[in-house]
């Protein structure tokens, strides 16, 4: 199977699949479009039973066995949960059962239908991690009696709106709300305390961010040690929280963007400066 663009094909003596898609990249409520194509030589073709187009999209999780580490082992021993987001058929030909053995009569000719799925309007974006995946997926599927199927395979990345995003009634609770975020810590050394507090600049609406976008913390430092800050670092840290049935659970972390400052913050004074964190 081989991709150019959003034409995802396979090739094999003399018989063509593909799938072409009008774009890619849409966000969750639109609708993904496009169409297939094939051509089966007039040997095979009367073997042909049924040509179809699925569109799925699942979420799944896993937890790989520690004991078995080689890629073979980790599709066998893991600890799974798939859960099927939207699923659609669409079937394009089906032989008839009067006509068992003889070719259809698109044989050793290209042959194109159209397709349009709808991506359910609170489906969640693509993500892909060491411990799941969300994807949605459009399949050309060719099956043969008694030969084996042919399957192409193309990705469709799927983008949830911010819109959408913002309505979710978690996201109207702290610490996603319309006003200015603060949390403060307290360091106590041994020569003395040091205090930090980070404050998240409010906006209109929750605090909702995309990638691209970038957030604006300000950062209050109060140095009552006998110690001189010297710099200070402010992190950008996506956590990922991964059920699967029954009760596991495995906790990610991962830096996202990592800003760092040269500062001096003597000793008994406070500090204020403020940070521009991008989100990549």
């Amino acid at each position: 199977q081989s991709t150019w663009g959003n034409i995802h094909s396979n090739s094999l003596l003399m018989q063509r699949s593909e799938i072409h898609l009008d774009t890619n990249q849409l966000f969750a409520g639109e609708t993904v479009r496009g169409s297939v194509t094939i051509v089966v030589p007039k040997s095979k073709a009367k073997h042909l039973w049924k040509v179809a187009v699925i569109w799925v999209g699942t979420e799944l999780t896993y937890f790989p066995d520690r004991y078995h580490n080689s890629e073979n082992d980790r599709r066998i021993h893991q600890d799974e949960t798939e859960i099927k987001i939207c699923s659609q058929d669409l079937i394009c030909w089906e032989r008839p059962e009067s006509d068992q053995q003889v070719a259809p009569h698109f044989a050793d000719k290209a042959i194109s239908w159209k397709f349009a799925f709808h991506i359910p309007t609170h489906a969640p974006s693509s993500f892909e991690s060491e411990n799941g995946h969300i994807r949605y997926n459009v399949f050309l599927r060719l099956d043969f009696m008694p030969l084996a199927p042919i399957v192409v395979n193309a990705i469709v990345h799927v983008l949830t709106p911010l819109n959408a995003v913002a309505a979710l009634p978690n996201l109207n609770t702290v610490p996603f709300c319309s006003h200015a975020v603060k949390v403060t810590e307290c360091y106590c050394l041994a020569r003395g305390e040091v205090s930090a507090s980070i404050q998240i600049e409010g906006k209109e609406g929750p605090l909702v961010y995309a990638s691209g976008d970038t957030i604006q913390v300000k950062v209050i430092v109060h140095n009552d040690s006998q110690v001189t800050i010297t710099h200070t670092t402010v992190q950008l840290i996506q956590i990922v929280t991964y059920r699967t049935v029954p009760d596991s659970i495995r906790v990610n972390e991962a830096m996202m963007t990592q800003v760092r400052r040269i500062v001096v913050a003597t000793p008994s004074s406070i500090l204020l400066f403020v940070f521009v964190v991008e989100i990549m």
